[in-house]
């Protein structure tokens, strides 16, 4: 019996739906801008902010 990295993939979101339903929910739809009211939005403020301070280095 072979498996497929199709379904490895499913079981996988399968699993990720199961375990980490609120996450995978503001992944699905919010993952590039979590709202504010958001447990999982913090990641998302800090690449923000580690982006901004990149480019006031670049000086663009």
């Amino acid at each position: 019996m072979s498996i497929s990295f199709q379904d490895l993939g499913r079981m996988w979101l399968i699993l990720l739906d199961a375990l980490l339903p609120s996450f995978w929910n503001d992944f699905k739809f919010n993952w590039w801008a979590p709202p504010p009211h958001s447990r999982w939005s913090f990641p998302a403020q800090l690449s923000l902010q580690l982006a901004e301070k990149f480019l006031k280095r670049v000086g663009t």
